[in-house]
């Protein structure tokens, strides 16, 4: 072979793990013949990233072989090698061992590529045709395609169309125009369905980079109802667009419905339902299992949730594993120093890489990946987030915000939390009510700071001035700020209100101060017997001051408003 391609090799194969012994009979007889392949594991250096590996490789090729099974025709990893080769215009040549309907992610790129049929005859026959067909691609200039070879069933029509030459010129002249017209049909079939697809497409982008659909995820929602089960990712998309409307028990639903489909993007869904407790309670363990099943389904967007169960250490004994999740992030976005790696952005999801670029910078931010990594490096990863996702820009102006803020930059980090709150950042409003509680930077404002706890929260007042809480809307709170609320108001002499935040903290949190006070807003209340509870709550909590309350407790008997019959019970 004079081949001209000086780089290291000529081909890369793509194939599904499970298909490993085909991929080896290709590479051998490719390379018996001179024609280098690169195909993993075999080409991967030690040490080397996996993702870096495949990237440089494709880069380095002048033609992709697919080899096209049933498996690989469901792989999310061979799905992305596709679109990167695609979009790096290097030639793709499949290589069919099934006749399965491409699924709608591969037709996509694949609509007006030259197909090796190999389902019939013996697969060495057709190895060796996929060869020579191989070896004029790599022998062009450019990697031209050549003519697609003919196969023994080809030269024996044009014998036969020969002979046919003698038939009534009629029937010749009726023959052409039915070819012809199923030739239109099918010509017509093919153009819907690439219109389909770009549709989808479409559809899915503007779940997170449409401001209307971010804000009225209803019309999305109709619109990708309205696609056939071939889309099955679009069960994960329903589901986060119902996640949205904090419809999770309708998320769960279209997630399951993913799963079953085959959708490796809805075992990710499914997951973070439970790392989060949406509609569930927090089962971390449960998360994993499902973020570990979706990256053996070779979804490599479930590095990114690794990396975040690894970085919070949700499932160690020992705490955070800060070189795990740097691993798994490697795997997602590429080498160090910055990750630069995930350019294709129709081969991953959109909201998913610009989350691992907010973790990525919230590691550095910290000071988890070593000295040579600073502030500058995690605000490039916030960046790199921004340009890729518009649905958690609220999340990552906040990241920007804390890391100013960690630093005492108070200007640049209110710039950037008043950009997270236009966003309807409830986190940054959260630390913007911190500030004036605090009095950082603001002067000390407590009915301020409470706007701000309020707008962070879930929690509401109604016409009548009662206080109550809406259910999970995306809202935010810890034990210091419904403490915090609770003091306030009691301090307003709004007891009910103040009980009630009190009651919310001590229940949800189990802060022992907030008991001790809800039992003071009860008592200002001469609610004698939610009184006595709480404060029997602080005591059993080991407040300190629970000598104190225990004699507040006798005296409350002493006094005749709760009598030794009711004491007993409600100790």
């Amino acid at each position: 072979m004079n081949g001209q391609n000086k780089g290291k090799h000529d081909v890369f194969i793509s194939y599904s793990t499970k298909n490993k012994n085909v991929a080896d009979a290709v590479v051998s007889d490719f390379e018996q013949h001179g024609i280098k392949c690169w195909y993993a594991p075999r080409d991967i250096l030690p040490g080397e990233e996996w993702v870096t590996a495949i990237t440089n490789a494709l880069e380095g090729s002048r033609a992709l072989v697919l080899i096209f099974t049933d498996e690989s025709n469901n792989s999310r990893q061979v799905m992305n090698e596709i679109a990167v080769a695609f979009n790096a215009g290097i030639t793709i040549v499949p290589f069919r061992l099934t006749d399965e309907q491409m699924s709608s992610e591969l037709e996509y790129y694949l609509t007006r590529v030259h197909w090796l049929d190999a389902v019939s005859k013996p697969l060495k026959k057709n190895i060796t045709a996929l060869r020579e067909y191989i070896d004029v691609i790599v022998n062009t200039e450019n990697g031209a395609v050549p003519e697609k070879p003919k196969t023994e069933e080809e030269i024996a029509a044009e014998k036969n169309a020969k002979k046919r030459e003698k038939i009534l010129s009629y029937l010749f002249v009726g023959a052409v125009l039915v070819i012809f017209a199923m030739g239109f049909f099918e010509a017509y079939k093919s153009i819907k369905h690439n219109n389909e697809v770009k549709a989808f497409h479409n559809a899915v982008e503007s779940c997170y980079n449409d401001f209307d659909v971010l804000e009225h995820p209803e019309s999305a929602i109709e619109e990708l109802e309205k696609f056939s089960d071939d889309y099955k990712d679009k069960y994960y998309y329903l589901g986060q667009l119902y996640e949205r409307e904090y419809d999770f028990e309708a998320a769960m639903e279209n997630y399951e419905a993913g799963i079953e489909a085959g959708s490796s993007l809805s075992l990710l869904g499914m997951g973070d339902l439970y790392l989060n407790g949406y509609g569930v309670e927090t089962d971390y363990v449960k998360a994993k299992e499902y973020f570990d099943n979706a990256l053996f389904s070779e979804c490599a967007e479930a590095n990114y949730y690794e990396a975040l169960i690894w970085e919070e250490g949700l499932v160690s004994t020992e705490g955070p594993d800060h070189e795990k999740a740097l691993e798994y992030l490697r795997q997602l976005l590429g080498p160090a120093p910055m990750y630069i790696k995930v350019n294709d952005r129709d081969a991953f999801n959109p909201e998913i890489v610009a989350g691992a670029f907010v973790l990525l910078g919230d590691i550095y931010r910290d000071g988890n990946a070593g000295p040579d990594m600073t502030d500058d490096d995690a605000l490039r990863c916030y960046q790199e987030a921004l340009s890729r996702c518009c649905s958690i820009k609220d999340m990552t102006y906040c990241h920007m915000g804390d890391l100013y803020y960690a630093r005492g930059e108070f200007d640049n980090a209110l710039e950037y939390y008043d950009k997270s709150e236009e966003y309807g950042g409830r986190s940054s409003m959260k630390t913007l009510g911190d500030m004036y509680y605090d009095g950082v930077y603001f002067d000390m404002d407590e009915k301020k700071a409470v706007e701000y706890y309020l707008k962070a929260s879930d929690y509401s007042f109604d016409e009548t001035g009662h206080v109550s809480y809406d259910g999970y809307h995306g809202g935010v709170s810890d034990s210091t700020m419904l403490n915090r609320m609770g003091l306030y108001y009691y301090y307003e002499a709004d007891y009910e209100t103040a009980a009630f935040f009190f009651t919310e903290c001590a229940e949800k949190y189990e802060y022992v101060n907030a008991m001790a006070n809800a039992a003071m807003a009860y008592e200002n209340m001469m609610d004698w017997k939610d009184a006595f509870i709480w404060y029997a709550k602080a005591i059993d909590a080991g407040h300190d001051d629970a000598d104190k309350y225990r004699k507040r407790i006798s005296m409350m008997v002493e006094d005749g408003v709760i009598s030794e019959k009711e004491a007993e019970d409600w100790m």
